[in-house]
């Protein structure tokens, strides 16, 4: 667990989401707004399945998932969550995805949550991502471009994918 400081000088917890941690996961679900979920899962979603539900929380040494949560009053609330997939053996890239609560964004919160999820990766020897994000979604391909470069793109629609490489740790 790390705790870190954001923009307004508020604190978040980082931690490594504990497997079966479903409750968590879908509390920050149910406060995401129509846009933000849009932007995470690349569709239109007003219900968590119950298969997205079991993907999010999926943690194994192949998969790990970290979660931002304010403590207040003896309780931990979820405001946003990476998730990291690592390729299966032989498999050149990582899949990289996150999300912040609507009311929390513009914060810092994603700067932290991407570079300890990127941490988490390279730790287990993954250098390269792949990340997929609507064309439009500004705010993560900025955050894309401070921690990685981009060695390939693609574009299906409103949907881009891209081949990221890991810059050097320092100076993020």
């Amino acid at each position: 667990v790390s705790t870190v400081p954001l923009h307004d000088g508020s604190l978040l917890a980082i931690r490594p989401l504990a497997p079966g941690e479903h409750a968590s996961v879908q509390q920050l679900f149910d406060h995401l707004g129509p846009r933000t979920r849009a932007l995470r899962f690349l569709m239109t979603t007003r219900v968590l399945s119950d298969s997205l539900l079991a993907s999010l929380a999926r943690v194994d040494e192949r998969h790990g998932a970290l979660i931002a949560e304010r403590h207040s009053g003896g309780r931990a609330e979820p405001i946003a969550l990476a998730n990291v997939a690592l390729g299966d053996e032989g498999a050149p890239a990582a899949e990289l995805a996150l999300v912040v609560r609507d009311d929390w964004q513009g914060r810092g919160i994603g700067r932290h949550l991407a570079d300890a999820s990127l941490r988490w990766a390279a730790a287990r020897g993954q250098q390269r991502f792949i990340v997929h994000l609507a064309h439009d979604n500004e705010i993560a391909r900025k955050l894309v471009r401070r921690f990685t470069t981009v060695t390939a793109a693609s574009w299906a629609g409103s949907m881009m994918e891209l081949t990221l490489t890991l810059k050097a740790v320092q100076g993020r």
